[in-house]
């Protein structure tokens, strides 16, 4: 079974979220490597929106093979490798419930807007 989410965010929704609620946001929806890559780059909201919207397009994907399933921002990591590929770690027990699913994702963000595309195959 291949099951597909998709998601899209305004770079300044997220912007205005971290300016709001600073690090209660920051930790309550990423990891720390998270926060320490983000905020490595240039634009730090371009990057943090689109770990925001590969979140969402995993949590989506998750959902329609197991509509069940307690999926919280804080329990799907994406991170990036050496080449700057981005890739899904899920932790805690939702990493057990789907840990033989094989999980997929892209990433891209512009100024304005960023998205994601997962794929889950089980």
């Amino acid at each position: 079974m291949i099951k597909v989410g998709t998601d899209i965010i305004e770079v300044e929704r997220v912007r205005e979220s971290i300016e709001r609620y600073g690090e209660k946001f920051l930790l309550k929806v990423f990891s720390l490597g998270e926060i320490q890559y983000c905020r490595g780059h240039a634009i730090p909201e371009q990057h943090f929106a689109g770990k925001f919207a590969a979140k969402e397009s995993v949590q989506k994907a998750l959902l329609s093979i197991n509509p069940t399933l307690n999926v919280w921002p804080n329990q799907i990591e994406i991170f990036n490798d050496e080449s700057g590929s981005p890739h899904v770690r899920l932790l805690g027990s939702l990493g057990e419930i789907c840990r033989s699913y094989i999980i997929e994702i892209s990433v891209s963000h512009v100024k304005e807007f960023a998205t994601a595309t997962a794929i889950v195959m089980i």
